[in-house]
Order: structure tokens, then sequence, then C-alpha cells
């Protein structure tokens, strides 16, 4: 019984944090969403935010950017749905297939590695 309740709780949040995916992902009519979690304080998040803009200024016709404080309603969801305990992190979410895909940490710091990843995932 505790496993079918956890179990509705867990979809409640990938319900909300898919439609709220979807009603962003409308702006620009794109097939995928670029999902940036990041925490106010953290260092490495705004060392992000540089590799960040650059994408997004780079690649915002052809996909949506979304930056989501973790501590926020929205991140949280989007956090304990995906299992995220450290930031900053990146999701890219196709809104044909509702299929999320993760980029390593490891690659986000580094631009070539990141945008390398990110273009494999749009086409």
């Amino acid at each position: 019984m505790k496993k079918f309740v956890l179990t509705l709780i867990l979809l409640g949040f990938v319900f909300l944090f898919t439609s709220d995916i979807t009603k962003c992902s409308n702006v620009n009519n794109s097939d995928k969403t670029f999902i940036y979690l990041y925490l106010d304080n953290c260092k490495y998040c705004k060392d992000f935010d540089k590799n960040y803009k650059k994408l997004e200024k780079k690649y915002n016709k052809v996909c949506q950017f979304s930056k989501v404080p973790i501590m926020s309603k929205e991140g949280m969801a989007i956090s304990y749905s995906f299992g995220i305990n450290s930031a900053p992190f990146v999701l890219i979410f196709d809104n044909k297939t509702n299929k999320v895909t993760t980029i390593d940490q490891r690659c986000i710091m580094n631009y070539s590695c990141l945008e390398d990843n990110f273009t494999s995932i749009i086409k």
C-alpha cells in the first residue's frame, strides 16, 4: 500500500513537471526545452550561467530555454521526480515524446562538451 501511495505522489509530481514544461515550451514552438536547475548562492551555478547564456543566445530559435530555481515549487517537483541532489543540473525535455534527457554534470561546465551533447540531443 505504501508503494502504491508513493507511486501516485511521484506520478503527480511528474504530471506537474510535464505540464509546466509543455506550457513553457510553446513560446517559440520548439520541439525541445532546455531546463537549467540552479541554486542562488551556488558558485558552480554562477560559473555555468556563462555557458547557459551563450547556448541560449545561439540556439534560442530551435529550443526553448528555461532557468528554474531548485528551491521553487517547480524546481522541487523536478528535482524530486528525477532524484536531482546537486546543482547546476541540466535536462532536455522533448515536447513531442515527453522524453527527458540529462547532460552529464562533468560536461556542462565545458562549453564545447555541453554544445556537442546539446546538439546531438536536439537533432
